[in-house]
């Protein structure tokens, strides 16, 4: 082989080899991703160190594996209408297999670590002691939450992304402030609701106006009209608290009906906000 052809066939290969970029000296000689360069050429260290399994929360420390908590789920992120008031959205199992959901705000996660322990713990989520709390603290700070959820002050009509709906406890995506100590619930199906209370008070004046009231209520702000009160009296035992709580069934609990002289006195119900209040008065002999 000639020279010349020689040369060629080295100028070849050399043009038909790929391109390498040069080493560079802050990477150890590797080229870095969009990622790597993020975070200086190693993955996510909080996710790397801990791990959620069916012991519960634990955490990867100069290699050792310390306990942080017992299981729990991240159900969502939680803001108001206004896009304030961020937190986190809890849900576990305490050791009696009832199911829990507490709201933890982004603001506890930077005070008083002990009172955040202790509100976690008083609804049954069992967790380390002594300084490891601090690992719970940086887990939930680092968590990435794709779901979003809407928190209310009260039931009753809320605007939700600039529309007005009616909000109730239990509504997938929604909290409600009190909602442990709602009056309403769900209790049974339509269909039950309709085929007992619904026929029964079929055909009977007072029952029906009542159970027509308490369907009323939501109604009328849509049709931006002021409301009012009626009063059923009578002697006892003619029905007047068996309507009441016809009525009560409507929202789902017989405990929406009050005989609370402080709640009445106050107004301490969901007022001005679509809600019907069913109470009970005594007169006094």
């Amino acid at each position: 082989m000639s020279n010349e052809a020689h040369f060629e066939k080295v100028r070849k290969t050399i043009e038909d080899a790929p391109s390498i970029a040069p080493a560079d000296p802050h990477t150890n000689g590797k080229a870095e991703g969009p990622e790597e360069a993020r975070t200086n050429g190693k993955a996510d260290e909080s996710e790397d160190r801990f791990a959620m399994g069916p012991k519960g929360l634990t955490v990867s420390e100069k290699a050792k594996t310390l306990w942080i908590a017992a299981p729990f789920k991240i159900i969502g992120r939680v803001r108001d209408s206004q896009s304030e008031g961020w937190g986190l959205l809890l849900e576990w199992k305490d050791a009696d297999n009832k199911l829990h959901r507490v709201q933890v705000a982004d603001a506890e996660l930077h005070a008083d670590i002990p009172a955040l322990c202790g509100k976690l713990a008083s609804q049954g989520l069992k967790m380390a002691i002594g300084r490891n709390r601090q690992h719970l603290l940086q887990y939930l700070n680092d968590s990435i939450v794709e779901k979003r959820i809407n928190s209310f002050p009260r039931t009753g009509w809320n605007e939700i992304d600039g529309k007005v709906a009616f909000v109730l406890p239990g509504q997938d995506d929604v909290i409600v402030a009190g909602e442990a100590v709602s009056s309403y619930e769900q209790a049974g199906t339509l269909e039950d609701w309709q085929n007992s209370v619904g026929r029964l008070v079929a055909g009977h004046s007072r029952p029906m106006f009542a159970v027509a009231t308490a369907f009323a209520a939501p109604l009328l702000k849509l049709l931006n009209a002021e409301g009012g009160g009626f009063n059923l009296r009578g002697s006892s035992s003619i029905g007047k608290t068996t309507a009441l709580r016809a009525a009560a069934s409507v929202w789902g609990s017989r405990r929406r009906a009050w005989n609370h002289p402080y709640l009445a006195r106050h107004g301490k119900w969901d007022r001005g906000h679509g809600g019907a209040v069913l109470r009970y008065a005594f007169a006094a002999r």
